[in-house]
């Protein structure tokens, strides 16, 4: 019984974090958030959000969104998880939506175009964006070279 009412609360819980959430959350930065935070483990959040999402109370495509029908839920049941964690976790989705969301700002404008096979050209425009995108690609590649000779 113990086990039902947990898993109940938890479902309660990603409705309230969905609620919460102003910006778009895909599964990806939900579940990062939800196991960062220790509220659940991976095999029940998946298990959670599928149950919710079968039962239209969220849906996802591209990313995930509480219902109405979802939200009507919520407000009933609500009540069934503390108050205190609540507020706890919508301090901390707050946080983590600031944080989430600058690297999402971050892009580089330019183009690039097949050269001959797999060669391509790559134009970046900006000095700074050009630098930027260079140290970026230097890093990657060593990084690869580097596993590709198993050092």
């Amino acid at each position: 019984m113990e086990n039902f009412l947990e898993n109940a609360r938890e479902k309660i819980l990603l409705l309230d974090i969905l609620d919460k959430s102003k910006d778009k959350l895909t599964e990806e930065t939900l579940s990062t958030f939800v196991l960062n935070l220790e509220l659940m483990n991976y095999f029940d959040f998946r298990s959670h959000l599928g149950f919710l999402q079968e039962s239209n109370l969220v849906h996802s495509y591209d990313d995930v969104r509480i219902t109405e029908e979802g939200r009507r839920t919520l407000e009933v049941l609500r009540e069934e998880v503390d108050e205190k964690l609540l507020k706890d976790v919508e301090e901390r989705l707050e946080e983590y939506l600031k944080v989430v969301k600058e690297p999402l700002k971050i892009e580089y404008l330019g183009d690039f175009a097949r050269i001959w096979g797999s060669e391509f050209q790559i134009t970046i425009e900006g000095q700074l964006d050009r630098e930027k995108f260079m140290n970026s690609y230097e890093k990657i590649y060593n990084y690869i070279k580097k596993e590709m000779k198993g050092e």
